[in-house]
């Protein structure tokens, strides 16, 4: 096949390879043109369900620190957390070797 960019290639390649009513999994993050071709050649795109599934599991773990009374902020966008051990009185090092050798973490 002989294309004038990369995106012409990936939008041809994928004519030809979606049936009307496929589902896609387009990871992410994913080369930008990815979603637009996969919905505009009649594709389903399981990236929506996979975010979501991700944000539920974020939501559960922070809400999981937050329980067991580590101050977190919940991330919009990525799964990081970050939890404050400042609390403690602890470096994080020292929060995580200490709990580590108890079996906790």
């Amino acid at each position: 096949m002989v294309t004038v960019g990369g995106s012409e290639a990936i939008d041809l390649a994928l004519r030809a390879l979606i049936i009307p009513g496929d589902d896609i999994i387009v990871p992410v993050p994913s080369y930008i043109a990815y979603s637009p071709i996969v919905q505009l050649n009649g594709g389903l795109e399981e990236m929506n369900m996979m975010i979501e599934s991700y944000c539920q599991r974020r939501r559960m773990f922070v809400n999981g620190l937050r329980e067991i009374g580590l101050p977190c902020h919940e991330p919009r966008g990525a799964f990081y957390a970050f939890p404050s051990v400042a609390h403690t009185g602890l470096s994080s090092d020292e929060f995580a070797q200490k709990h580590f050798r108890t079996g906790i973490i």
